[in-house]
């Protein structure tokens, strides 16, 4: 195995990327999220450190301390696990956690340094393949999951989304069967290659999540059904309650606009009614077949369809008039937009305009 320049100015390269990125993030006072970001990224640059006994010739010449160093490698794969649950649930990940997920592949690691067995060598690579494609597996169907809490609590969703993550996960398959394929076929342009592929995943994941607001805590707790339980009555009375909450929730947001805040948030809404959040949620979904994204954009949307018929709002632009209602992003205005009406809120406009003249 002949290792060139390139090699080496590869190596050199993104070990200094990931050493100033964990940096970055472990730096002062950051999200929880930003500080597991800062450790993984610490991480990765030891196991580029750990490749500089490549550089010592008895080593990279003998078959079996390059397998091994290689399946040393395999230590970094649960630590994108480890980013991807906490990223998707907080304070998900604790030290039983990564225990949990670094072991199997600690034992398998330390039965090939004992046994020097190339199948076993072998197993490890695609132990270490099947794991990923499990974990991407599982953390899309989780994302299912984090939409619908998101809709459920958040008015506006753009800083907490996480649809970037299905770029990711593409992202860390191929990933996967390239690190793989370098494992099974050792050569300087694999290993080259597949430095500067890492380096443009994790830099592609840093900045994300740089600007990634994360979703509060509390909504992926547990339900708290004590409101629920401390108002037990019969199912007349119970639908009383559930309609004079709901009426309540109408009269507020038209009275006192707190739709106007991009910000609002199921919790804050519960709040102002004197209510729990579940217990309001459960309004939402049961009795008005809707989640509170979804019912919050409706007054908005109400608002700026009632703008477009005004004279008074003639001079303001669409954005102008979404920002106005509570829309943070025209993007998203847009999509709630011909949802709801069947065309472009510029057409709808214009229509509005025909109409008024």
């Amino acid at each position: 195995m002949e290792f060139t320049n390139l090699f080496y100015f590869a190596h050199g390269i993104c070990s200094m990327f990931f050493l100033m990125l964990s940096v970055y993030f472990l730096r002062g006072e950051r999200s929880r999220l930003k500080q597991l970001l800062g450790y993984i990224l610490l991480i990765w640059f030891l196991l580029l450190v750990k490749d500089l006994f490549f550089l010592k010739h008895a080593i990279r010449t003998d078959e079996y301390s390059v397998r091994l160093l290689l399946s040393i490698d395999l230590l970094a794969l649960p630590t994108g696990t480890f980013f991807l649950f906490e990223l998707l649930k907080p304070y998900t990940v604790t030290w039983k956690t990564i225990w949990t997920h670094e072991l199997p592949f600690l034992l398998l690691i330390l039965l090939y340094a004992l046994t020097e067995d190339t199948g076993l060598y072998y197993f490890i690579l695609l132990f270490g393949l099947a794991y990923g494609l499990t974990i991407v597996y599982f953390v899309l169907k989780k994302m299912k999951l984090y939409n619908i809490v998101l809709k459920e609590n958040y008015s506006n969703t753009d800083n907490v989304n996480v649809r970037w993550l299905t770029t990711t996960s593409i992202l860390l398959v191929a990933c996967m069967f390239a690190w793989t394929i370098t494992s099974f076929y050792v050569t300087d342009w694999g290993d080259t290659c597949y430095y500067f592929f890492c380096c443009y995943i994790w830099g592609f994941i840093s900045f994300r999540t740089k600007h990634q607001e994360i979703a509060s805590r509390e909504f992926f707790d547990e339900p708290d059904n004590s409101y629920e339980q401390n108002n037990q009555c019969n199912n007349e009375a119970k639908q009383n309650n559930v309609n004079s909450l709901i009426l309540k929730l109408e009269e507020t947001l038209s009275d006192k606009k707190l739709y106007h805040n991009p910000r609002l948030t199921l919790q804050d809404t519960a709040k102002e009614l004197g209510t729990n959040r579940t217990y309001l949620s459960s309004c939402l979904n049961n009795e008005l077949h809707t989640t509170f994204y979804d019912y919050i954009n409706s007054f908005r949307l109400k608002e700026v369809e009632e703008m477009f018929h005004s004279q008074e709002y003639i001079n303001c632009t669409i954005e102008e008039l979404a920002q106005k209602c509570g829309f943070n992003s025209a993007s998203t205005f847009r999509r709630a937009f011909v949802k709801t009406y069947g065309c472009t809120p510029l057409k709808y406009r214009k229509k509005c305009e025909i109409t008024t003249i």
